[in-house]
């Protein structure tokens, strides 16, 4: 089984970070926006973080507090 990590993103927000292989990624491919491997990246997300698929980017949410 060659698992991988993926960020799950709706409404350019990553909604979750599962690890799957290419057979469940496939089959829930519909449910999604967008499916990301995110293994091996510098921009790791995690929930909560905004994609830019224009950029092929990962944002992380702004501190609480505003700052």
């Amino acid at each position: 089984m060659n698992e991988q990590l993926y960020a799950l993103v709706r409404a350019g927000r990553v909604e979750n970070v599962i690890v799957a292989d290419d057979a469940f990624v496939a089959s829930i491919a519909a449910d999604w926006d967008a499916i990301i491997r995110v293994d091996g990246r510098l921009d790791r997300p995690g929930p909560g973080w905004t994609y830019d698929p224009a950029g092929d980017r990962f944002i992380p949410p702004a501190p609480e507090g505003g700052g």
